[in-house]
This record gives structure tokens, C-alpha cells and sequence, in this order.
């Protein structure tokens, strides 16, 4: 799991490590109080990912992400401009079917509400702390799969909603 609110020397620590220091830090004797070096390395090699993936992600140093794959499938930031380009205006709600790293969902909901679906655990508890630094206005996160009474439930609150979904395209095995 993700450790609960790293603070900014914990994620500013992880972005100092080099490539060459990641293999032996989990067999270090531990560096902040709570938090795994594991987790440390992991976080780092992610980080590194993320400076070419996503270079306006990156430039937060407060963010998390919570595993390669999530990092490797995501939307870059320019597509997802794009597909905010082509949302009509006046969505009230946005909900994500599909969350993972949630880089649709933030670009989409920009002016929006905000529900994430996100069955997987690390994946929900690093979409919650990257609300706070990616949206404005209020973001739910539910850790589970998106249900046909959900989608009632947005359907007669009365306002305009979006439903995104992108789901992962690779099976947990790998395939």
C-alpha cells in the first residue's frame, strides 16, 4: 500500500534517487519512519517513468503513482486535452467507470464534480491524495467496480453527466 500523505521531503527524496541506487535501497536499513524503502524505490523508478510520460504530471511533486502499469496505460495529458476539447460545455458530473491513474477523469472533470471508480485498493488511495493537488472542486473516489444503480443515480439527479470509461487493457496475468 501506499503510505498514508508522504510529505513533500519523502516524494522530493524519491525524485533524488538515481537509477543505480534503486536495486539496493529496499535492503537498507529504513530512511523514514513508516514507509517502506521499498516503496521508496518503487515510487522513484515510477517517477522517472512519469518525467517522459507525463511531464505536466511530473512537474507536481506531490503526486503518487500507484503502479507501472496503471503509468504505462494512462492517457498522455495532450490527448486528454484533446478529449476535454471535444466534451459540450455544461457538464455538471463527471464519472470515471475506469479510473486507474485518473488522468482522463482530471482532464475531463476539470470543471466538474468528479466520481472515480477504482476497484483496485493502491489505485484509489493515490487517486485520493492526487485530488487534492489536481482539482479544484470536489472528487469521490469509490473503490469499486461502477454498478447499473450508480448510473441511475446520475441519471435522475437531473444535470448533464459524462461517462468515461478506458479500462485497462492488459489482463492481471500480463496478457
Amino acid at each position: 500500500m501506499i503510505p498514508d500523505h508522504p510529505s513533500r521531503e519523502v516524494l522530493r527524496f524519491c525524485r533524488s534517487l538515481k537509477a543505480e541506487e534503486l536495486a539496493g535501497l529496499p535492503f537498507r536499513k529504513t530512511i523514514f519512519e513508516g514507509i517502506p524503502n521499498a516503496w521508496l524505490a518503487e515510487q522513484a523508478a515510477l517517477q522517472k517513468l512519469a518525467s517522459s510520460k507525463l511531464p505536466e504530471w511530473y512537474a507536481n511533486e506531490m503526486l503518487l503513482y500507484p503502479d507501472r502499469q496503471a503509468l504505462e496505460q494512462c492517457t498522455s495529458g495532450l490527448l486528454a486535452a484533446w478529449k476535454k476539447s471535444i466534451i459540450p460545455d455544461g457538464i455538471s458530473l463527471v464519472a470515471d467507470a475506469s479510473a486507474g491513474l485518473g488522468v482522463d477523469a482530471f482532464s475531463l472533470g476539470a470543471d466538474s464534480k468528479l466520481v472515480l471508480f477504482e476497484p483496485d485498493a493502491r489505485r484509489a488511495q493515490a487517486l485520493r491524495h492526487n485530488a487534492a493537488y489536481l482539482h479544484a472542486k470536489p472528487v469521490e473516489v469509490r473503490e469499486a467496480p461502477v454498478s447499473a444503480y450508480e448510473l441511475q443515480e446520475f441519471a435522475q439527479a437531473g444535470s448533464a453527466f459524462l461517462l468515461y470509461a478506458d479500462p485497462d487493457r492488459r489482463h492481471e496475468s500480463g496478457s
